[in-house]
């Protein structure tokens, strides 16, 4: 047991802990009564109580007086306790499963009866191996010193739940439940638990580094619970994963680009609100705090035996070493990606649009789906093109990208209703059948009925197809067709050579998100190709429609006169550029730039 702090007075069976009487000597349920009024109780203008983070490390001393105390996970209880969004990325062996484990658990037997606890792995085996496995252990062994402890297993589903099976109509709400997030090799994510509600919930989700970031898009919903809390554990691999979105730097600490992943281990601010990242790094393990002739006192954490040997073996810029013994984001992560969120910010591609007094024209590009099997969408683009008030060619995106949904009818075919949304949507923003541009792989039917019920004007884009004799860039002076492998490599990466070039504005979160799933190779003959797209969709989760829309939208643009302006004359005239910048800073400061979102239409 852990020291006793009662005090028992003399005159009546009254026992006095943290300032205050209590009415039994039960230290776990005093602990728990701390806990329920969050760390501390106040009495008129007195606070009695040490706050969350101690009492929960009291508790789990109380529960499990084996489990042994260092500054890793001593700094992962207060991190925890004090924010809502806990990103914890490190090396093997860091102690970050165990800590997840008994984090949830401490929790729930808290608030048995108003909380639920997801945890979430990759399949049902790494649960059961991992995170699930560990909460079994933790919750049988806080069964046997505390018999009292809430829960009953049911080893089928995967749960822990409070109710027990003699209760008519039980509860399945209130408990844990283990969730995979990849099903006979597809991911499934956390679909099927969004919607539930409770005062209380927590989302604990490991190997992260392994899930794509639509996990985080199922995260957003939960979120819309006032008690929820999500801890994310994993070895960072790439800043486009779950976990790579989870811990990025906020964009005050400049992202991934801006922060020092040194030698020690920090703890920094997130993108997302009351979010933060724990940065466990392997040559800062507390196993390193006693000396190298001493027999390491935490034999269960990462120490320097592992990490000399894979230092030797794999070398210090491998993977495996950066991920698995370092606990930092590889560098180079991001560089076979068609672009970066860094790359986007750096070249302005999200600032507000200045057009001078010559006219613009609306663009309209179209990725469609029929059927939405996989998780394909119909989606459409519109942007803007036209000069600039200096006088350079630039591009807008307009509005949010518009998800396409259709119901279908007995009357008519489900080409037939897209294509009637795809006209109404265009005509409502004045943009003519000239100016929608359709990737037309695989749409033959989409095509006809466009030409049926609109007009025959409408722009085919065949992805399929080969690179055009077009020069690639101002920087690479040789045709397209030299370059690239398919022309779908040809339209993702002159996104790039917009950006780049920065005459791109107005870009969304969502836009740059999904431009950054997609990787690249070289391939036979020299050439550049971009990986296949359903390659991109089983490795983060989703397909990339929004951004096929946005390269159909801006090959539009290019056939409609666009042109990219010489990266050498970028420069241009310093006072224009920093008034321009000035203002802009100013237009964020006031909050002018809003949020945008997915639209829906009908």
């Amino acid at each position: 047991m852990a020291d006793s702090i009662l005090t028992e007075t003399q005159e009546r069976k009254e026992f006095v802990a943290y300032g205050l009487v209590w009415p039994t000597d039960d230290q776990i349920w005093i602990e728990r009564q701390m806990i329920r009024n969050g760390g501390e109780v106040r009495v008129g203008n007195d606070v009695y109580g040490r706050g969350m983070p101690f009492h929960v490390m009291q508790l789990q001393k109380l529960i499990w007086p084996d489990k042994v105390w260092h500054r890793w996970n001593e700094l992962i209880v207060q991190t925890v306790c004090n924010n809502r969004f806990i990103g914890i990325m490190g090396p093997g062996s860091s102690g970050k499963t165990c800590e997840a484990a008994t984090m949830v658990l401490s929790l729930y037997f808290c608030f048995p009866n108003e909380f639920t606890g997801m945890v979430s792995s990759t399949d049902t085996r790494s649960l059961e191996l991992r995170v699930w496995g560990e909460i079994k252990k933790y919750w049988s062994l806080a069964k046997e010193m505390w018999p009292e402890c809430p829960g009953h297993l049911i080893e089928s589903r995967q749960m822990i739940v409070t109710s027990d099976d003699s209760v008519v109509g039980r509860d399945f709400r209130n408990g844990l439940v283990g969730i995979p997030c990849v099903v006979g090799g597809t991911y499934v994510g956390l679909g099927k638990y969004v919607g539930i509600k409770n005062q209380r919930m927590m989302l604990c989700a490991d190997e992260l580094s392994f899930m794509g970031k639509a996990l985080m898009e199922s995260v957003s919903n939960l979120n819309k619970n006032k008690g929820f809390k999500m801890m994310g554990m994993g070895n960072p691999k790439d800043p486009d994963d779950a976990l790579g979105v989870l811990c990025e730097p906020h964009p005050d600490l400049g992202g991934w680009a801006g922060i020092e992943q040194g030698d020690k281990t920090r703890v920094w601010k997130t993108r997302l609100r009351n979010g933060v990242c724990i940065q466990l790094v392997g040559t800062d393990s507390p196993n390193y705090d006693s000396p190298a002739n001493q027999p390491e006192p935490y034999p269960f954490l990462i120490g320097r035996e592992e990490i000399q040997t894979d230092l030797d073996y794999y070398g210090p810029d491998s993977l495996q070493f950066q991920m698995m013994d370092l606990g930092v984001m590889p560098r180079g992560a991001q560089s076979r990606r068609v672009i970066t969120r860094i790359l986007c910010d750096q070249c302005m591609a999200g600032q507000k649009a200045y057009w001078g007094q010559n006219n613009t024209v609306l663009i309209a590009g179209v990725d469609a789906s029929y059927t939405s099997i996989g998780g394909d969408r119909t989606i459409m683009i519109v942007i803007r093109i036209g000069l600039d008030q200096n006088g350079i060619w630039a591009v807008s995106q307009e509005e949010s990208p518009i998800l396409i949904q259709v119901k279908a009818v007995a009357s008519e075919t489900v080409e037939d209703l897209i294509a009637r949304s795809i006209k109404d949507l265009c005509e409502a923003r004045g943009i003519p059948a000239s100016r929608l541009f359709l990737d037309s792989t695989g749409r033959g039917t989409l095509v006809n009925a466009l030409g049926r019920i609109w007009s025959s004007e409408i722009q085919c884009v065949e992805f399929g197809g080969k690179p055009t004799d077009r020069i690639v860039s101002d920087v690479i002076r040789i045709p397209a067709n030299e370059h690239f492998s398919k022309f779908v490599s040809e339209l993702w990466f002159f996104s790039r050579y917009v950006i780049e070039a920065r005459q791109m504005r107005q870009m969304t979160p969502d836009v740059i998100d999904e431009g950054s799933m997609r990787e690249w190779c070289g391939v036979k003959g020299n050439r550049v190709e971009v990986e296949d797209k359903r390659i991109t969709k089983k490795r983060m989760g989703k397909s990339p429609d929004i951004y096929d829309a946005f390269v159909v939208a801006l090959e539009g643009a290019r056939r409609n006169g666009f042109m990219i302006q010489k990266l050498a004359n970028m420069d241009g005239d310093a006072a224009k550029e920093r008034q321009l910048y000035y203002r802009m800073l100013m237009e964020k400061k006031l909050g002018l730039h809003k949020d945008k979102r997915l639209n829906h239409a009908a």
